[in-house]
């Protein structure tokens, strides 16, 4: 479940592409990251925006904004 493929992508990469908002909620509701880079330094956010999936991405970011504005700082930054 939190393994990464070749491309330094998550389970939250991969649904950014193709998933339903149920699935991204339940990802990040327990635990993905939405500022997790892979290997071309892409969030999950801007995944979801490459494959024109702009309210997706709006979705995921704004529930980054969220974590930054609730959690500390440590908790939120990712590489």
């Amino acid at each position: 479940l939190w393994a990464v493929d070749n491309h330094g992508n998550t389970l939250l990469h991969a649904a950014a592409q193709y998933a339903s908002k149920e699935l991204i909620d339940y990802l990040l509701q327990n635990g993905f990251h939405p500022y997790k880079k892979n290997q071309l330094g892409q969030k999950p956010y801007e995944v979801a925006a490459s494959y024109g999936r702009i309210a997706m991405a709006e979705h995921i970011k704004a529930y980054g904004s969220w974590l930054q504005d609730n959690l500390p700082r440590r908790l939120v930054e990712q590489d």
